[in-house]
């Protein structure tokens, strides 16, 4: 068992943190009081974030919250085939009820 009371700073140039198990264990790191920061990620507990905006992840069993704005670059679909985006052209396929509530133009 290592006890560090003061940062700890590695100045090689690759530097690796590696661990090793003869088992099917893995390797936790964990804040006992807080979040931890990795690179400009910042986890708390089972939310995914940012410094100026931590909680925009949240991850459950099976689900996972987004609280902001969803950007995607390629296509987009649900259960492979239920609602799809094309990223190139628009063209959108839903293969079930599409309900509206409010004015559409189609």
């Amino acid at each position: 068992k290592l006890e560090v009371t003061d940062d700890l700073v590695m100045s090689e140039t690759n530097a690796a943190l590696t661990h090793y198990a003869n088992a099917s264990g893995g390797l936790t790191i964990k804040s006992t009081n807080g979040f931890i920061d990795v690179e400009d990620i910042r986890f708390t507990g089972n939310v995914i974030g940012i410094s100026g905006d931590a909680d925009i992840i949240t991850l459950t069993t099976q689900s996972v919250a987004i609280s902001g704005k969803l950007d995607s670059s390629d296509d987009f679909s649900v259960a492979t085939t239920m609602f799809t985006v094309d990223a190139q052209t628009g063209n959108t396929a839903v293969d079930g009820t599409l309900r509206v509530t409010d004015a559409t133009t189609l």
